[in-house]
């Protein structure tokens, strides 16, 4: 008889779960396709999308967040897309779709937050900050510091819901199942924008860029960097790099056919003309080999990273210096490979160069920044390095601009007090790192040390739409394994 009852129950609950599942589509549905026959497309996109989401989510975690981080890498190419057809948008709908999908999951889990681990706490800390800095009258308009939260609070959000729901198996499953995949083919799209052309949305895109004045897409002129099926070249070459890191240390695994793709991954990075993401692809390879073996002899850690270091920037040294060499005898330039291969040899070959390269602007921007923070104790607000600044500032507002290093920027926004608990955020993330080494998957654990190194600067803010929540979400994770791995200790 009881047994009875419980497959009645279940049966009943199974029943109850697919009407509810039936009810949440025609909510939205219904609308959508009234959108859809008065031509509103955009708000119909971002719908249909946010109903897919919500869907996905009732039926399986898993599926749901890897749906999301797969339309936010292919945000680029979705808006170029609608823009084809509706247009132009003043204020896009669909930059909102993975915000409010972060805030229907993460809302939850804040307002019955417990925390008791030291990365917890600080990132609550770090939140409230946030938070507060949105009102703060030095950037302006109250509409800057709200635009902010897409760069700042959001991905924030995506850490408490990692802490919750990410698991070793969800987070395989998202980088070798989804961001992977998504870089080897955003790398196929960026060669062929550099050697064939640009797909019709995309060239659409590119003429009315052109036409509001936003000259950053080109490398000469004529000449347009390539952008994948990213929102812009930032988060492209970020793809790439990220991307560089999960195949890195597949060679040895059932995985290993995504080894065969790292030449396409190199040589997009190389005609994206990104030379910062060249010297940070050997900065997180480094990391990566340096902790291999960390759970067995952590006195090693340190030598091994400065050999690697020292191997691959003077392997670097040396092949730009002989290319250089080369390329200065060579008088044409005509194609965008060659104009890209250009700017990247001599650029690397001539680091205080300042005609031929800018780390002396970035080591100075990043310094001021800093300063900043200390200077203006209260910050100039959350939007003030952001988009936002340039989009919603009046002329009251002082909006900074970006230092394009997370760190500086959060000493310039927050202040003192934000710029510290940023600090504090990535010791205690390299903490938790460096633990999950010693008892988590290993595989996992070097993929995680390259990312974290390799994007060492650009975790948070800067007009990231995918890679801050992604990253944001990886250290939730870390959160997560740290707490359930702390619980059975302290039960014995």
């Amino acid at each position: 008889m009881m047994t009875n009852t419980l497959s009645l129950r279940r049966t009943s609950h199974a029943g109850n779960e697919r009407l509810m599942l039936l009810g949440l589509g025609a909510v939205f549905i219904i609308p959508s396709l009234f959108l859809v026959l008065n031509e509103q497309w955009r708000l119909a996109t971002m719908l249909m999308c946010l109903i897919l989401l919500l869907l996905a989510w009732r039926i399986n975690h898993t599926v749901a967040i890897g749906l999301c981080f797969a339309y936010l890498f292919l945000l680029g190419d979705i808006r170029r897309i609608v823009d084809m057809a509706a247009g132009p948008p003043g204020l896009d709908p669909l930059l909102l779709v993975g915000a409010l999908f972060a805030l229907y999951l993460g809302l939850p889990i804040i307002r019955r937050v417990r925390v008791g681990d030291s990365l917890s706490k600080v990132i609550l800390v770090l939140f409230c900050v946030m938070v507060l800095e949105i009102f703060n009258p030095k950037q302006g308009s109250i509409f800057v510091g709200l635009s902010a939260g897409l760069f700042w609070i959001v991905p924030v959000i995506w850490f408490w819901i990692g802490r919750r729901y990410a698991t070793e198996a969800m987070v395989s499953k998202l980088l070798f199942g989804v961001v992977a995949p998504l870089g080897i083919l955003a790398a196929i799209l960026g060669l062929y924008q550099n050697f064939v052309g640009f797909l019709p949305w995309e060239q659409t895109w590119i003429d009315a860029a052109v036409a509001s004045g936003l000259n950053s897409l080109f490398l000469a002129a004529g000449k347009v960097r390539s952008f994948g099926f990213s929102v812009n070249g930032i988060e492209f070459m970020e793809l790439m790099l990220v991307t560089c890191m999960i195949v890195g240390p597949l060679f040895t695994s059932k995985k290993a056919i995504y080894t065969l793709f790292l030449p396409v991954l190199f040589w997009s990075i190389v005609l994206a003309s990104s030379r910062t993401t060249i010297i940070k692809v050997i900065l997180g390879y480094a990391v990566m080999w340096a902790v291999r073996g960390y759970a067995h002899n952590r006195a090693k850690v340190i030598p091994r990273l400065i050999f690697a270091i020292v191997l691959g920037l003077g392997a670097l040294v040396y092949t730009v210096g002989h290319a250089a060499a080369s390329e200065a005898a060579t008088t044409s330039k005509s194609s965008k490979a060659d104009f890209a291969t250009s700017h990247v040899v001599q650029g690397l070959a001539n680091p205080l160069d300042d005609k031929k390269s800018t780390a002396g602007a970035h080591a100075g921007m990043f310094t001021s920044g800093i300063l900043v923070g200390f200077t203006n104790p209260v910050g100039y607000g959350l939007g003030s390095t952001t988009l936002g600044a340039g989009k919603f500032a009046d002329s009251a507002g002082a909006t900074t601009g970006s230092t394009e290093i997370d760190i500086s920027d959060a000493f310039m926004a927050m202040g003192v007090v934000g710029g510290v608990c940023f600090l504090l955020m990535i010791y205690q993330t390299g903490r938790y790192l460096l633990e999950y080494l010693t008892y988590g998957n290993k595989q996992m654990g070097y993929c995680l040390a390259g990312i974290f190194a390799a994007m060492f600067g650009n975790w948070l803010g800067q007009g990231r739409y995918a890679m801050a929540p992604l990253m944001c979400f990886l250290i939730g994770f870390l959160a997560k394994q740290h707490n359930d791995h702390a619980a059975p200790a302290t039960a014995a």
